[in-house]
C-alpha cells in the first residue's frame, strides 16, 4: 500500500506540472526558446554543394563517435570493419559509453563528431546549440535522398521533432521493413529446446504453470556442456533507461507495448486502448507478481539487477537460461524455440515508419564532410550489409552470373550450429549499433538467383532460412506443434497482431518541457527502484 501511495503522489505531481506546462505563462516561456547559432548564412547549403567533397580511401578522415549504449567497443575500429570503412574514407574512433559520460557531455558541450541522440536528452541538446542543422545537408547524401522512406521519417523529424524549430537535427534510426524471418523475432515466449526435451517437453497452459514447467527445466538440465551452471532466467538492470526493463519481459507475451510506460501508462496494443499501471491488478502489477514468483522459486538469477545487457546477450547465446529473458534478447533458434501457452498473445509491428531518435552530428565539427559521408554510409544497404556479415568473398559473395549468394562455408555453419570465423581470424559478430535504414531494407546490387533485391540482413536469404528452418530441432518442433512454422500457429490461435490503431501515436506526442522530464526522471527512479524491490521481495 506504501508503494502505491507514493506512487499516486507522485503521479498528481506530474499532473499539476503537466497543467502549469499548458498555461499561458508556460506557452509564452516556450515561445521564447533559444533557436540553434547553425544558420544557412554559417554553413554551406546546398546551393553550395560542390564544397562537399566526401573523404577518399587516400585521405581518410577520423572522426569521433559517441554510441547509443555499451554495446558497441570502445576504441578505434580495426579488422575487415576497419579496412571497410577506410575506403569509404573513414576511420572510426568509438568514445567508451556510460551514463556518467553521457551527463558530462552534456554539462560540457564537448561533443565527439557524431553521436547518437535519445528522446530524454535531444530537446537540452538543440537549445544548447550543440547539434548541426542536417535541412541544408540532404541533398549531399545521395542514399539518404533516393529512400523514400527515409524521407518521409525526416519530414517527421523536423514537423515533430525539432524542439519546434521545424530543423532537422538528428538522423532516425532503424527506418523500413524489419527483417523477414519466419518468425516474430524476440516477440515470444521462448525456451531453451533441450531443457525442454530433457523435462520431458511438458505442456504450458499459462503463465503460472510455465514457472513449474521451468522449474523441471532447470532441474533436468542444471549445466551447460561444460559444466557451468543454467539459471532459470535474467533480468536485466542495463534495460532500466526509461522504465523498468524487466517489465518487457512480461508485457511482450500479452500484446503489450512500452512506448508510454515512462508515464506510468501502459498501452495495449491488441485491445487499442490505455491504463494506468497504479490501477488496481494492473498488467504491470500483475507481472511484478509473476516475476517474484519466479525469484520466490529460485528461477531468477539473483545477480539481474547488477547485469548489464552485453552480459545479458552473452549469457543467453551460451545456452545459461532455461527461460529466454524476452524482449530483452531475441534468443535465436535452434538453442531457443517458440512456446505457446493459452492467453499468449503477439503483437509484431514489423516496419518502422518514423524510425528511433536517433543520430547527431558535433554543430562544432570540423570534419563536415567526413560525418555526412557516414550518415549517408548508414542508410546504404550495401555497405549495412558489407558492415553487418562481412565483405564480399566471406559470408556472401557475388558469383559470376552477378547475384549474391552465402558461401558454402556460411552455409556448413548454419548447418553445423558453428560460429562463423572470418579469414584474418576473427569471429562474426555484430557492429552492434544503429543505422538509419532497417535490416528488411532491400539492397539496389545484391540481388538473389532469380534476380530479385537481396535484403541487408543474410539471415533473411532464403537459403539460410531454409537451413534455419530444416534443422533437427525444428522438425521436432513441428511435431510437437502441428504448424510448419511460428506465424502459422499464432494466426490459427488469433494470438498475433501486426497493426493496431495504436502504431505511432506515441512518436506524435508533444516533447514534455524541462520541468516536465525532470518529474518523469524522478517518477521513473522511484518507479524503477520500488519494482526491483518488489520484484526480490
Amino acid at each position: 500500500m506504501k508503494l502505491k501511495q507514493l506512487l499516486s503522489v507522485l503521479l498528481v505531481a506530474l499532473l499539476v506540472l503537466s497543467l502549469a506546462a499548458c498555461s499561458p505563462a508556460a506557452s509564452s516561456s516556450s515561445a521564447s526558446k533559444p533557436s540553434s547559432t547553425v544558420s544557412k548564412d554559417e554553413n554551406p547549403t546546398s546551393s553550395e554543394a560542390e564544397k562537399i567533397v566526401f573523404p577518399t580511401e587516400d585521405n581518410p578522415v577520423t572522426i569521433t563517435l559517441y554510441p547509443a549504449n555499451a554495446n558497441l567497443t570502445s576504441g578505434t575500429v580495426t579488422g575487415w570493419r576497419g579496412d571497410f570503412f577506410r575506403k569509404q574514407g573513414l576511420v572510426i574512433e568509438v568514445w567508451a559509453y556510460s551514463d556518467d559520460r553521457t551527463n558530462a557531455i552534456l554539462a560540457s558541450g564537448t561533443l565527439p563528431d557524431i553521436m547518437y541522440t535519445s528522446d530524454a536528452n535531444l530537446v537540452t541538446m538543440i537549445e544548447g546549440n550543440m547539434l548541426l542543422d542536417l535541412t541544408d545537408y540532404v541533398d549531399d547524401m545521395p542514399h539518404v535522398l533516393s529512400n523514400s522512406d527515409v524521407m518521409t521519417a525526416l519530414g517527421y523529424v523536423k514537423k515533430f521533432n525539432s524542439a519546434d524549430t521545424g530543423k532537422l537535427y538528428y538522423m532516425p534510426l532503424g527506418v523500413g521493413p524489419g527483417s523477414a524471418e519466419r518468425d516474430t523475432e524476440r516477440y515470444a515466449l521462448k525456451l531453451n529446446w533441450e531443457a525442454y526435451k530433457a523435462a520431458g517437453s511438458p505442456e504450458i497452459t499459462d503463465v503460472y504453470s510455465l514457472i513449474d514447467v521451468v522449474k523441471k527445466m532447470k532441474e533436468a538440465y542444471p549445466t551447460t556442456a561444460d559444466g557451468t551452471k543454467v539459471e532459470g532466467t535474467w533480468l536485466c538492470s542495463g534495460q532500466d533507461a526509461k522504465y523498468f526493463g524487466g517489465m518487457q519481459s512480461w508485457y511482450g507475451l500479452f500484446g503489450y507495448s512500452m512506448d508510454n510506460l515512462q508515464y506510468l501508462i501502459e498501452t495495449d496494443m491488441y485491445e487499442e486502448t490505455y491504463a494506468s499501471i497504479l490501477e488496481d491488478n494492473s498488467m504491470y502489477y500483475q507481472g511484478l507478481k509473476w516475476l517474484n514468483a519466479l525469484y520466490q522459486n529460485g528461477l531468477l538469477a539473483e545477480d539481474s539487477i547488477s547485469t548489464d545487457r552485453p552480459t545479458t546477450q552473452s549469457l543467453v547465446k551460451d545456452a545459461k537460461a532455461v527461460l529466454m529473458p524476452l524482449i530483452i534478447s531475441p534468443g535465436w533458434a535452434p538453442t531457443y524455440m517458440q512456446i505457446y501457452f493459452e492467453g499468449e498473445k503477439i503483437y509484431f509491428h514489423n516496419r518502422y515508419d518514423y524510425g528511433k531518435v536517433g543520430i547527431s552530428v558535433n554543430a562544432k565539427t570540423e570534419n563536415l564532410e567526413a560525418c555526412l559521408a557516414f550518415l549517408d554510409m548508414l542508410a546504404t544497404p550495401e555497405s549495412h550489409l558489407v558492415v553487418r556479415d562481412g565483405p564480399d568473398g566471406e559470408y556472401w559473395y557475388t558469383a559470376d552470373d552477378g547475384h549474391a549468394y552465402p558461401t558454402e562455408k556460411a552455409l556448413d555453419c548454419a548447418r553445423n550450429g558453428e560460429k562463423f570465423v572470418f579469414s584474418d581470424g576473427s569471429p562474426k559478430d555484430l557492429w552492434n549499433t544503429g543505422w538509419i535504414i532497417a535490416a528488411g531494407t532491400l539492397c539496389s546490387e545484391r540481388t538473389d538467383g532469380n534476380g530479385n533485391p537481396r535484403v541487408v540482413c543474410t539471415d533473411s536469404w532464403d537459403e539460410m532460412q531454409e537451413i534455419a528452418n530444416s534443422t533437427e530441432t525444428m522438425d521436432e518442433w513441428r511435431k510437437l506443434t502441428g504448424y510448419d512454422y511460428w506465424p502459422d500457429l499464432l494466426n490459427d490461435k488469433k494470438a498475433l497482431k501486426t497493426e493496431s490503431k495504436l502504431d505511432n501515436v506515441a512518436k506524435f506526442a508533444e516533447l514534455l518541457p524541462e520541468e516536465m522530464e525532470l518529474t518523469v526522471s524522478s517518477l521513473k527512479d522511484a518507479v524503477v527502484s520500488a519494482s526491483w524491490n518488489m520484484v526480490y521481495a
